[in-house]
């Protein structure tokens, strides 16, 4: 990581997923809390940005969102996306869910959208909870309002002081 940092590397995109490794080892990705953590203080110890991707599951709780949020919060990641838990033909994974996903119009594949019911809250719920995560992030993080405005407005191109955002 040190040399890929000395010859430019700023941001990571890591797939993080979850916080539990009980949620892990389910998705079968192949990591653990220990390897997340050491992860996010190696980059940090090499000052290389961090975009943390997440899953929330279709049996989440509001627990498990507010958790969430807590271990965000506690390892002081700016940068990061959620995904709702979608099974994606072809994989073994979706053959595991096929008979409870409840549509099969393609754009709803997006792992922005519920294409299965939660199990413990209504889809309104969830989707609160789900969007509450991105409203954090933007409340939280000086590096994602500047990006926002700078999408959105463009004057912020010439605009370099981010402890004024």
């Amino acid at each position: 990581i040190k040399e890929l940092r000395d010859i430019g590397l700023i941001e990571l995109i890591v797939g993080i997923e979850d916080i539990s490794n009980k949620k892990l080892e389910s998705y079968h990705k192949g990591t653990t809390e220990n390897a997340n953590e050491k992860t996010i203080q190696v980059l940090g110890d090499n000052n290389i940005r961090l975009t943390a991707l997440f899953i929330a599951g279709i049996d989440f709780r509001k627990a498990d969102f507010n958790n969430m949020k807590k271990w965000i919060r506690s390892k002081k990641i700016d940068s990061y996306t959620v995904s709702i838990f979608t099974p994606m033909k072809g994989t073994d994974i979706y053959n595991l869910y096929k008979d409870d996903i409840k549509t099969r119009e393609l754009s709803r594949f997006d792992f922005l959208h519920l294409v299965m019911e939660p199990i413990h809250m209504s889809r309104l719920r969830f989707y609160l909870n789900f969007y509450s995560l991105y409203a954090d992030q933007v409340f939280r993080s000086r590096y994602i309002r500047r990006f926002i405005l700078r999408s959105w407005f463009g004057w912020l191109n010439n605009f370099d002081d981010e402890r004024k955002i």
